[in-house]
């Protein structure tokens, strides 16, 4: 399952407004832009580190945090439904 399978995922069963939809699925297209082709079980957390770094050097902090927190949900959920073992997210700071 790719990030913006898991964000579909996500949206099926949690979102009802398109604006929410379109936030979580931008957020999971930017994990995709960094690592072209990955799946959720292969996102590590030096991996997530990697994406914070260079998505501070393209996006204002306000967008970074709000691409931040939305991926944090979307792995909670993958967690939760056993598509990943852990959070590589949970670890990245603000």
């Amino acid at each position: 399952m790719r990030p913006t399978d898991l964000a579909q995922h996500y949206i099926d069963r949690h979102v009802f407004n398109s604006h929410t939809e379109n936030i979580f699925q931008a957020s999971a297209r930017t994990l995709e832009r960094k690592f072209p082709g990955i799946f959720i079980d292969e996102v590590s957390t030096d991996m997530a580190e990697r994406w914070r770094t260079c998505t501070l050097g393209r996006l204002k902090v306000h967008s970074y945090n709000t691409y931040l927190r939305h991926l944090r949900i979307l792995f909670k959920h993958a967690v939760h439904h056993r598509l990943v073992a852990e959070n590589p997210f949970m670890s990245v700071r603000f």
